[in-house]
């Protein structure tokens, strides 16, 4: 892929809240939440991504909109790497 130098770059909006770490453990997602202290404050392993969407949302593990999509497409895009045994990594 080539960068296109002309387009500006948007910046990033971390959430204040903190972030997540995202993995494959056997046919499991692992997740961990971790704040900018870089220290894992907590984490959870399902095969389900709706009952770590749960917890997140439980626990309010996310403070914005963008951030709670982006964990939608990524636990279900690990899903599918379990499901078609390929590598999953995050971006």
């Amino acid at each position: 892929m080539k960068l296109d130098r002309t387009k500006p770059i948007e910046p990033v909006i971390l959430d204040k809240v903190g972030f997540f770490l995202i993995g494959i453990w056997g046919k499991k997602i692992r997740v961990a939440f971790c704040t900018y202290d870089r220290y894992i404050r907590d984490k959870m392993c399902s095969s389900s991504p709706q009952k770590i969407l749960a917890w997140i949302k439980k626990n309010r593990y996310t403070g914005r909109k963008d951030h709670w999509e982006y964990m939608v497409r990524e636990l279900d895009r690990a899903k599918d790497c379990i499901k078609r045994k390929r590598e999953y990594v995050q971006p």
